[in-house]
């Protein structure tokens, strides 16, 4: 197969996934929104918000391993622009390939630190609430948490 071919097909399911995750978000937002106490439990096709809420992770994976994937296939265009970038105003001569790829190496090292800094500081945040009886699954009943005193 043609590398033109492979970068379509693999941005076109890009696409698609990253259309499925919009339609899926804004349908859990406005559409199908969470239960409050005793209301109606609402669906759609046969899906309540839970299972809209599982198609639209499995779409995020998919999304990221499809961006994964399209680097991969850039990624001699990545390492040329992030030397471009750092060397940027420096007269000498061009980095060679292998300087280009550890550039490109030790920026995809600080995006992948970046997204795992995230992850560590947002867990670190979490309180435990005892439930409320608020609906099941992601309720939102009235929160019995109280800090230490």
């Amino acid at each position: 197969m043609r590398k033109n071919t492979l970068n379509f097909i693999v941005d076109l399911a890009g696409l698609l996934a990253m259309l499925l995750m919009a339609f899926s978000g804004l349908l859990m937002r406005f559409v199908l929104p969470p239960r409050r106490g005793s209301g109606p439990h609402r669906t759609l096709w046969g899906w309540d918000r839970h299972d809209w809420g599982d198609l639209h992770f499995w779409a995020a994976v998919a999304l990221g391993a499809l961006l994964v994937l399209h680097v991969v296939l850039h990624w001699r265009w990545v390492c040329t622009t992030v030397v471009g970038f750092v060397r940027r105003g420096e007269a000498g001569a061009p980095a060679t390939a292998g300087v280009r790829c550890l550039w490109g190496l030790a920026f995809a090292v600080l995006l992948v630190a970046l997204v795992g800094g995230m992850l560590w500081f947002a867990s670190s945040g979490v309180q435990v609430e005892a439930d409320a009886g608020g609906g099941g699954r992601g309720g939102r009943g009235a929160p019995t948490w109280q800090p230490d005193r």
